[in-house]
């Protein structure tokens, strides 16, 4: 998953995607062939591609997963295609290779019914987004790398006091409003140039509604990407600012017994009990008891780092209405930048700051840029 140990071999990650998105072709074409909607197949590819990417590469990082979603909709467009070349072939004894190259001047030509084609294929990739979305909701809780690991895996010993500041469900809403009303747009916009387009049998303005139901999918990935935001809890131990991430957190000093297959630990999730067990689990890890054994650092430390991120000596890079961009240094003396939302109340990461006061606005410039896309993409259609 997206936030466990980043030891990450892209290159593999492709080829288990694409392996996977072949057994969710193949499903497309078996339901198909059986009579049913074959729409319903997309969760099965996106179900196959990523979890096929992330068994090949040993992790699913936010690289993996845009590279993931990119050969999920390039591969539902080519079994669309095969699907009605297919068709075609059965009915007039013709080679199905050569149909399915054929289907492009078929659609130019109105042999083949462009409305029927692209209704289709948004039915396919609305399925494929509703099926990406648990997967990437359940990975995206964290965006370590192995160097980072290896570098944060120190901590100090002996805490004094500690001030812990939970996330707020509410405060954190609005972070995903603008990323999802945008590719809601998106795929209203994307699926009725495709359905226009294809009863006009415009070809440009079709291609146009794939696009556009592409940016759909990467905006819903932006808007998936503050989910995690519920899973991180902020503390100030020993003057030390620290970062935890639950669901690492729970799997090294468990807290709570919840199943969290699908979805992250979510701090309002957690009964008052479990909030004090996770707040004793983080002192645990902050500041381990003195044995006087060698402390492990490095990557056989890399589960403690992963849940447990200390942030020494911060300086804030920019502050916006919706949080903190700030530079941070890691156990080795080298700078990291971090972002951390106004979600946390009475949190401020330097002294003297304004701390988070209520729930930050939404982000309306998403919907902005979604329309801009969907215009965009619309005058270039009407030139050509």
């Amino acid at each position: 998953m997206i936030g466990q140990e980043k030891h990450e071999n892209f290159a593999k990650g492709l080829l288990g995607a694409f392996l996977g998105s072949l057994l969710g072709v193949a499903c497309i074409l078996v339901i198909s062939r059986l009579g049913y909607v074959s729409a319903i197949s997309g969760v099965v590819m996106a179900l196959f591609s990523l979890k096929g990417y992330e068994r090949f590469a040993g992790a699913l990082s936010k690289k993996g997963a845009g590279a993931s979603i990119v050969l999920v909709l390039a591969m539902t467009y080519l079994a669309n295609q095969l699907d009605f070349a297919i068709d075609i072939a059965l009915g007039y004894g013709i080679p199905v290779w050569e149909v399915f190259l054929a289907v492009p001047a078929l659609l130019r030509d109105q042999v083949v019914s462009g409305g029927v084609f692209w209704g289709n294929l948004a039915l396919l990739y609305l399925f494929t987004l509703l099926g990406a979305v648990p997967i990437l909701r359940s990975g995206m809780t964290g965006s370590l790398t192995t160097r980072e690991v290896a570098e944060s895996a120190g901590v100090q010993s002996g805490a004094q006091q500690a001030v812990f500041y939970p996330p707020v469900k509410q405060w954190a809403a609005p972070m995903r409003t603008g990323g999802n009303l945008a590719a809601v747009l998106e795929l209203v916009l994307g699926t009725g140039f495709l359905i226009v387009g294809g009863l006009a049998g415009a070809g440009p303005l079709m291609i146009a509604g794939v696009v556009v139901i592409y940016c759909a999918i990467l905006l819903m990935i932006v808007g998936i990407a503050h989910v995690q935001d519920n899973s991180i809890l902020l503390a100030r131990i020993d003057g030390v600012l620290w970062r935890f991430q639950l669901t690492q957190l729970n799997s090294l000093h468990r807290f709570t017994d919840k199943r969290v297959n699908l979805t992250a630990v979510r701090w309002y999730k957690l009964t008052p009990e479990e909030r004090q067990r996770a707040q004793q689990a983080a002192l645990r890890m902050a500041c381990p008891p003195d044995t006087g054994a060698q402390q492990v650092v490095g990557l056989a430390a890399a589960p403690a780092a992963l849940a447990g991120l200390p942030l020494y000596n911060p300086e804030t890079v920019k502050e916006t209405k919706w949080g903190w961009k700030l530079s941070y240094e890691t156990e080795s003396g080298k700078r990291r930048k971090i972002t951390l939302y106004k979600i946390y109340p009475g949190f401020a990461p330097m002294p003297g700051q304004q701390p988070a006061e209520g729930p930050v606005p939404v982000q309306w410039g998403w919907c902005l840029l979604a329309l801009g896309i969907g215009a965009a993409c619309f005058a270039v259609a009407c030139i050509f």
